[in-house]
């Protein structure tokens, strides 16, 4: 079922791009960049490190990013990108939870942007300057002059992941103190390539395994000693890896786990004498302190009985130690 969804998913790309009449880019090399705009590296090297900063910890699994410079007005540059994408203005609706669609955005100069800002008697912002020059452009709508704008679409990955892009168009082209202004526009485009929730799942899962074993595998090689424990050991119990392991894969504590035939009461009453500590009854087994207090110690010994292991009853013995 999850397959034939993703073929519908797919089969909508394909179905959007007729209706457009456009071929809606799958990836950056298809995505057209503005003709005679060239590579700015400086202003990429630093929008990289900006929108990694950004996105931090979101679950990317790659990152395309490229910035140019292109010697015209944002206006000429948005209108390529409408025409070379079929992109629609406004957000469109999503096609099975993924948007297939580019759209886009466009924001104008702000009547605050056309007025003058001063620091107590020094002028650092000269907006009515800023009104006149840009007066001069054409006027995207009445009155209003284009000073950015955004493209994005998304698409479906045959993997689940989900492949969004976005075109950045932002006017670079005044300076309001030394009364400049010129064609430039920054263009960034950037691609980026987002694990699906069912992807994360499956390599989080792998994760674990892969922690899982090379624990089992350095316990096993370098097993616990009465001294790292800080205890002494209970005579004939039997050290479990693989149950250790298993307790042992969060951040805060590291478990060993031994197992005996003996009884739990037992067991007990030899660590009591052997620490000369008073064991908790806690109905489900017993509770020993080695750093901090009952019933929650930072530190501890539990002793639990009748537990199944390998299929049979063993009384359990975890000790439970800070990182």
């Amino acid at each position: 079922m999850k397959n034939l969804f993703k073929g519908l998913s797919i089969l909508g790309l394909i179905i959007c791009s007729v209706a457009y009449g456009q071929t809606i880019p799958r990836s950056e090399q298809e995505i057209p960049v503005f003709p005679g705009a060239e590579r700015n590296l400086p202003e990429q090297k630093q929008a990289l490190k900006d929108y990694l900063e950004t996105h931090e910890g979101e679950p990317i699994r790659d990152i395309r990013l490229s910035v140019y410079t292109a010697k015209v007005e944002p206006s000429k540059v948005c209108r390529f990108y409408i025409e070379k994408l079929g992109a629609k203005e406004g957000f469109p609706e999503y096609d099975d939870g993924v948007n297939t669609k580019p759209w886009y955005e466009v924001s104008y100069f702000s009547e605050r942007d056309f007025e003058e800002q001063w620091e107590f008697d020094t002028k650092i912002w000269d907006g009515k300057w800023l009104k006149t020059a840009v007066a001069k452009r054409k006027q995207w709508e009445p009155g209003k002059w284009l000073a950015s704008a955004i493209f994005e679409w998304t698409v479906l990955l045959d993997n689940g992941d989900i492949k969004r892009f976005s075109i950045d168009i932002i006017d670079d082209s005044y300076d309001t103190r030394a009364r400049i202004i010129s064609d430039k526009t920054i263009l960034t485009i950037v691609s980026r390539i987002e694990k699906s929730e069912e992807n994360q799942d499956e390599e989080e899962d792998d994760r674990l395994d892969e922690a899982y074993e090379q624990k089992i595998a350095s316990l096993s090689g370098n097993p616990p000693t009465a001294q790292s424990l800080g205890i002494p050991f209970y005579p004939g119990w039997n050290f479990r890896p693989e149950l250790s392991a298993g307790m042992s894969l969060n951040e805060d504590y590291e478990y060993f786990v031994f197992t005996t035939s003996d009884g739990a009461k037992k067991v007990a009453a030899f660590y009591e004498q052997k620490l000369n500590k008073k064991a908790f009854d806690s109905g489900f087994g017993y509770i020993l302190a080695l750093k901090g207090a009952l019933p929650v110690p930072d530190e501890g010994l539990t002793i639990q009985e009748n537990t199944m292991v390998d299929g049979h009853a063993e009384t359990v013995i975890t000790i439970q130690k800070e990182r």
